[in-house]
């Protein structure tokens, strides 16, 4: 669990740029550069009343909302994080954090965090940021249909692993990437379980990318698909029944950091007001495919507010499958090493016979352990 410092810590960084917004002209106006990578129109909504509460809680502040897209978000945050005209706080996915961190570019967090938290996200000892929502894929069945079939996920970066792991973990491969170094946990067990999805494969369950394999969930051509909380709105209006299935999933997780700047005092205000209970809750209701607050309790918070009967079962399919689950081990060569693995996957789904997917393994094996 996350839990603030206190009220104490928020209301004394709060007084202290009410102080500053005093000692300012009416004309004067301090701005606060915010990048984040909720681009889509409902997710820039809720971004802007997030900034514009903040604004009106600290006179004289403006927020800049920066919104980044994740094909080359990536990019530009190393091309900004390099130079001196760094944006004042920056939201980033888990998965990359460490990628950024390595290089000494965030200011140490002012929350409180739990043991676990803390570990995944520090550098030099201390924690670099300051943990917001997470999120997971769960295993969603549609009942009544005829299709019985599964979509597999291939070719289709950053989601791959996310869409295949509970499938793997699911069959003989229960230790694969979930400890390091990963390149030990791709033994005989992990062949076992990619060689049973590659017959999957032959026996007619289709391949594609994400959004093509949601909308075939929609039409009804597969009746079983591991994907994620944006979906809820989409079913509810099916007349078929369908259930989410608590399995073994991983977490992403978004993390808000303070790029190492001369005065950062208004930033982790910014960064405390979005992590209160209330705003998180708020915000993951107005984005549902944000997940939930990293905190269980204020998760629990979040199903309890949710009306429709339907959507409240979904939901808390979702939190279960996140109980059970965990965070990719990350490092700085994470995003490598994914997408090897990504790559991994789509070969192994394409091969002919078991010893084919065995020499894939041995060969990725190798190149993992290289990275690592």
């Amino acid at each position: 669990m996350i839990r603030s410092k206190g009220a104490s810590l928020l209301v004394g960084l709060l007084s202290a740029l009410c102080l500053i917004a005093c000692s300012e002209s009416e004309s004067d106006s301090t701005t606060l550069t915010v990048w984040h990578f909720w681009s889509e129109p409902h997710q820039a909504t809720a971004m802007q009343a997030l900034a514009k509460d903040f604004e009106a809680r600290n006179p004289g502040v403006h927020v800049e909302l920066v919104p980044l897209q994740w094909s080359d978000g990536k990019a530009k945050l190393q091309m900004a994080l390099s130079t001196a005209e760094r944006p004042d706080v920056v939201h980033v996915g888990l998965d990359w954090f460490s990628e950024f961190a390595r290089y000494d570019v965030f200011e140490p967090s002012t929350s409180e965090l739990s043991v676990t938290w803390r570990e995944a996200i520090s550098y030099a000892d201390s924690a670099r940021a300051t943990p917001w929502t997470m999120n997971c894929r769960a295993l969603l069945v549609r009942h009544g249909g005829t299709s019985r079939r599964v979509g597999l996920c291939t070719s289709d970066p950053h989601n791959v692993l996310k869409r295949t792991l509970p499938l793997l973990w699911r069959q003989s491969s229960t230790t694969f990437c979930r400890s390091t170094p990963i390149h030990e946990t791709m033994d005989d067990a992990c062949v076992d379980a990619l060689d049973e999805l590659r017959r999957t494969v032959q026996r007619g369950n289709p391949l594609g990318r994400s959004r093509d394999l949601d909308d075939m969930f929609i039409r009804g051509q597969i009746d079983t698909v591991i994907s994620g909380m944006w979906m809820i709105d989409r079913v509810l209006p099916l007349s078929d029944s369908v259930t989410v299935i608590p399995v073994r999933s991983l977490i992403n997780a978004d993390v808000l950091a303070v790029p190492r700047k001369r005065n950062t005092m208004l930033a982790h205000a910014f960064v405390a007001f979005v992590t209160q209970h209330n705003q998180m809750v708020s915000f993951c209701q107005a984005v549902p495919e944000a997940g939930f607050p990293i905190a269980d309790s204020t998760a629990a918070a979040v199903v309890a507010t949710v009306v429709h009967p339907r959507a409240r079962a979904l939901f808390q399919g979702f939190r279960e499958t996140l109980l059970s689950s965990i965070p990719m081990p990350t490092s700085p060569q994470t995003l490598a090493i994914e997408s090897e693995l990504e790559e991994l996957v789509d070969r192994c789904l394409n091969a002919t016979s078991r010893a084919d997917v065995r020499s894939l393994v041995e060969a990725s094996r190798l190149r993992v352990a290289t990275l690592e």
